[in-house]
């Protein structure tokens, strides 16, 4: 099970993760479904990562 603020985590997971994403000029897509779960997606461009 994940960690949320209801069980002891911080709250800054996403956060970071959308600070990270928007650094490297990356695309966030989530979906979530109540009862089933979130998915996350995180894509990069070729550049940012050193790739020509």
């Amino acid at each position: 099970m994940g960690r949320s603020r209801a069980h002891g985590g911080s709250g800054l997971g996403l956060s970071i993760v959308a600070a990270v994403t928007e650094l490297h000029h990356a695309q966030i897509h989530l979906d979530s479904t109540l009862g089933r779960g979130t998915r996350v997606e995180i894509v990069f461009p070729r550049n940012s990562v050193g790739y020509l």
